[in-house]
């Protein structure tokens, strides 16, 4: 019976790396690969009441070539699945080059041999500005078993010198960081960890820390995690969804206003849409269109920085000089 699980799950693993629906194979094929593979001699019998066992017993999706050949039909992931996340892996700049490469082999791994020859990601490792980080995964480890125990994690926050060399960043003398961990998220290609440091006064809301810059990351021993229900605004409990929604840049003050725009061309409306979802309000005066939307003024400063052609801030007048004065200043540093 040994022997025969050992030859279902050799034919399995021919299809799943040989196989697909381009590229069928006959029985003949799967033991020559299964030989060539691991030195193992089998019968057309045992191939077909393998191929037999795994499509009608154990469901796996077993199809017939329209020509001959067997291939395995659903997989884990289809290639534009595959697509889709390598692409996401190979533009975080969270990753080093090294484990973006190794994710990438990972995920490849659910195709045929037959699809990854001339597969291609959007991005390549050598082409992205990425992080040197090689704790990454370790820390997640470490904060991911710390949220799972309840308990706080210290690490040294990083930074970098006038020679780009990473130092610890250290703030009233210490250079070691005690937080308790609460949420992690991904945002513009980077990694946060939203937390609550334990030495507090007056915390008006969460602390985003880059997880890419967190070193040498460690449980603390009997402490318990605070919660955000700490936080007076989220007393009646914390909901990540709305957070994100109103920290569009993840960092940001606790204070939201509301904001007014002219849009400048219809066409920027979807630069609206993709940064502030359907929290934006959108009406014709006249031949104009006017946007609203509540933000806070420090990340919404930036935001219309980046996007001023597009756009103009109409309120609060507050932002407005602020972006004014900001606007002031380059023209005077370019002159």
């Amino acid at each position: 019976m040994t022997g025969k699980k050992a030859n279902i799950m050799l034919v399995y693993k021919i299809l799943k790396e040989y196989s697909d629906d381009k590229n069928p194979l006959t029985q003949q094929q799967i033991i020559d690969l299964i030989n060539q593979t691991y030195g193992v001699e089998l019968e057309r019998k045992s191939v077909a009441s393998s191929l037999q066992i795994l499509r009608d017993d154990l469901d796996y999706d077993i199809n017939k070539g329209a020509k001959g050949g067997f291939y395995l039909g659903e997989r884990l992931f289809e290639p534009s699945e595959v697509n889709y996340l390598t692409d996401a892996i190979f533009s975080s700049k969270a990753l080093s080059g090294n484990y973006a490469k190794d994710l990438y082999s990972k995920v490849l791994s659910v195709l045929s041999v037959n699809y990854r020859k001339n597969y291609r990601p959007m991005y390549k490792c050598d082409e992205v500005d990425r992080t040197e980080d090689k704790e990454f995964f370790m820390t997640i480890d470490t904060i991911t078993h710390a949220l799972r125990h309840n308990r706080k994690i210290s690490f040294k926050y990083i930074t970098y010198d006038e020679n780009l060399n990473v130092v610890p960043r250290v703030k009233n003398g210490k250079d070691t960081t005690v937080i308790s961990p609460l949420h992690m998220v991904y945002s513009r290609g980077l990694c946060y960890l939203l937390a609550i440091p334990e030495e507090h006064k007056e915390l008006k809301d969460l602390t985003p820390f880059r997880i890419d810059y967190m070193r040498d990351a460690k449980e603390v021993e009997n402490s318990r995690r605070d919660k955000a229900t700490l936080i007076p605004k989220y007393k009646n409990g914390f909901d990540i969804a709305d957070y994100l929604n109103n920290h569009i840049y993840i960092f940001g003050s606790n204070e939201k206003t509301k904001i007014k725009l002219l849009v400048k061309k219809p066409d920027a409306i979807r630069y609206l849409k993709e940064w502030f979802g359907k929290s934006v309000g959108l009406k014709k005066e006249g031949n104009k269109i006017i946007a609203t939307l509540t933000s806070d003024e420090q990340t919404f400063f930036f935001w219309i920085m980046q996007y001023s052609e597009h756009y103009t801030l109409l309120e609060p007048k507050s932002l407005v000089k602020k972006v004014r004065e900001a606007a002031q200043n380059i023209l005077d540093t370019y002159k």
